[in-house]
């Protein structure tokens, strides 16, 4: 299980498979932004107006003039994520238990220099490799065991239930 403070909370994955409690408080989100607006709107005709003339060569801005803004930024911030704890994100963890009667499958591999031909990119035995490893990972409750040729049969591997293990025995295949 992830920690509870790492990053991976916030990916866009994560975040789409959270269970919202109250999913219409994430509406009000878009409408932080709007806050200030009308604050904007009905602070215009307040507060005391001191008319100085400058000329415009006289301003200058620096990198300190917009300091101002930070305020307003943590407070929307704050709010979007009030928004967020009031809406409830929920994690569920389900476990789907599968039963089924595994049946013993028995997988033939050529390894032979044949299998180092080009008509199929990169290689024969490298399409092959994906093909057996995409059909290991489909077969949940199956024993699984492979027999490799190059001119004579050898048990590669017996036949077993673990499919992380075969996985790792299959990317070790190599050409005779």
């Amino acid at each position: 299980m992830q920690e509870w403070f790492s990053t991976h909370w916030f990916t866009y994955k994560t975040l789409v498979n959270f269970e919202w409690y109250h999913p219409i408080y994430l509406y009000f989100i878009p409408a932080v932004p709007f806050l200030y607006i009308l604050r904007g709107w009905f602070r215009s005709g307040r507060g005391q107006r001191l008319n100085v003339a400058f000329l415009t060569s006289d301003l200058q801005s620096s990198w300190t003039s917009y300091l101002r803004f930070i305020p307003a930024i943590f407070l929307s911030l704050s709010i979007a994520l009030v928004l967020v704890s009031l809406a409830r994100p929920q994690k569920i963890n389900t476990q789907t238990e599968r039963s089924s009667e595994g049946i013993d499958i028995m997988l033939a591999m050529d390894i032979s220099a044949s299998m180092d031909s080009k008509d199929i990119p990169p290689n024969r035995l490298a399409v092959a490799k994906k093909v057996a490893k995409d059909f290991i990972k489909g077969r949940f409750q199956d024993r699984i065991g492979m027999v490799i040729f190059a001119g004579e049969p050898f048990l590669f591997a017996r036949l077993l239930q673990i499919i992380r293990c075969y996985l790792n025995i299959l990317m070790t295949l190599i050409l005779i």
